[in-house]
């Protein structure tokens, strides 16, 4: 597997606590998705699948629904836990 994309993720808030840091680079091969991406964010990080599981992505500061987006122009992921609040 050739590891084409480099993505930079950033974690926030319950997200960041459940991995245990604010950000990662995430290697990805060129024909990737953000399904793809949080899959292996899961497998890195088996203690978190659940909280990352139920984020919100954001990608290059845009909410992305769609989870069969190609990653192969995208700088940078966040993920944004659900949160309450006023």
């Amino acid at each position: 597997m050739t590891n084409d994309l480099n993505v930079k993720v950033r974690f926030f808030a319950a997200a960041a606590d459940a991995v245990g840091c604010e950000q990662c680079t995430l290697s990805m091969p060129a024909h990737a998705t953000v399904a793809d991406a949080r899959a292996a964010l899961a497998q890195r990080y088996p203690a978190a699948a659940s909280v990352l599981g139920s984020c919100a992505v954001f990608i290059d500061d845009h909410l992305e629904a769609d989870s069969s987006r190609p990653l192969e122009t995208v700088e940078s992921m966040d993920l944004l836990p659900p949160f309450a609040g006023g």
